[in-house]
């Protein structure tokens, strides 16, 4: 099904304010929505991510309104602190629907749902299990649909089940008419399509068969900043450190975590450096030129936090290139920052005398 066959939101009806939230669906729709009300094993929490695009958010909101008004089971949330790149429905922390669930597409999220909230086993084979607990590096799963594409559901359950499945894999199902502009970017011309880690992509139907592979197959130093970040926002800190000292190298995504300017995210990575520093140390120093090279460009907080990294990983050499890179320096609090690292690069050199 091609992009150009999908309405834009802003030509949709039921953006209409005056509209009542029970007129979001049709009545097919609303009555299939009471009768799974009714089945629900569990409260489902459906929380609301009210980032940028006024449209979509204006469009997810009146969902999830006329959703929880036809539904008593279902709990709505909006999370202002979340840090999405666009407007989503989250069923748990691995899976975000960017969509407004109608037509084909309504049947799957209430299902995807309701086992979030029973807390079901997904469908999957012996085989396919296998292939998923192989599977230790992150991944960030993209599907784009459409509301009226007869293919899309299928391709949707089936990264539903693997969202399921895996914590450490990290699905998003997009409505590329909701998100035109985002859409024509990446070059989506037709739905479903399917995107790994911004680079290897399905158009039309795929199957877990095939998908799976590609996912155990991948080279962790080549993926990008979101991976590792959601790693890090799930708790994942170690292992991306176990990571990296298995790999030899420090993944070059990962430094841009480092300079994030959210500090949740830079705390995470800290966390990461810190661990990597104490199992493989001749690795975590390779960090050093790095941060040095990107410290000048930085604000006080992170310029402060670089520090910190680098009293963690720096050998004892590296303590003169910092007081001379932080000798101009102002801010108290990185001047700080600064003595403090250069006191523990100091300490290492103690300890190896």
């Amino acid at each position: 099904m091609t992009i150009g066959a999908i309405t834009a939101p802003e030509d949709l009806p039921f953006m209409s304010t005056d509209r009542k939230p029970s007129d979001f669906f049709t009545l097919k729709e609303s009555e299939s929505i009471v009768q799974w009300s009714a089945r629900l094993p569990a409260e489902v929490r459906i929380d609301l991510l009210p980032a940028g695009g006024e449209g979509p958010l204006a469009e997810m909101t009146a969902f999830t309104e006329a959703l929880a008004a036809l539904a008593p089971g279902v709990k709505i949330r909006r999370d202002d602190e979340a840090d999405a790149a666009r407007p989503g429905l989250r069923l748990a922390t691995n899976l975000v629907f960017h969509a407004a669930p109608r037509g084909t597409e309504l049947p799957v999220f209430l299902e995807a749902a309701a086992s979030v909230a029973a807390q079901a086993l997904p469908p999957l084979s012996d085989e396919q299990r296998r292939m998923i607990d192989a599977i230790d590096v992150p991944a960030q799963l993209e599907l784009y649909i459409s509301p009226h594409c007869p293919f899309c559901p299928l391709m949707t359950r089936r990264l539903v089940d693997l969202a399921l499945a895996a914590e450490h894999l990290m699905v998003a199902v997009i409505d590329a008419g909701m998100f035109v502009a985002e859409a024509q970017s990446r070059e989506i011309r037709s739905v479903p399509t399917l995107v790994l880690d911004d680079g290897l992509r399905w158009t039309g139907e795929a199957g877990l068969d095939e998908i799976l592979p590609a996912l155990g197959t991948r080279d962790p130093a080549r993926l990008g900043p979101a991976v590792f970040r959601r790693m890090l926002e799930s708790g994942a800190a170690f292992d991306l450190a176990a990571m990296m000292a298995r790999a030899g190298l420090v993944f070059p995504a990962f430094v841009d975590l480092l300079v994030h300017e959210r500090w949740s995210v830079r705390l995470g990575a800290m966390v990461a450096a810190e661990a990597l520093a104490d199992e493989a140390p001749q690795v975590a120093a390779t960090l050093a030129p790095e941060l040095m090279a990107r410290y000048g460009a930085q604000g006080v907080a992170v310029r402060g936090d670089l520090l910190q990294v680098l009293g963690m990983v720096g050998t004892p050499d590296l303590a003169d290139a910092v007081e001379a890179m932080t000798r101009e320096e102002t801010h108290a609090d990185v001047r700080e920052a600064a003595e403090e690292a250069i006191a523990s690069l100091g300490e290492k050199s103690n300890a190896r005398g």
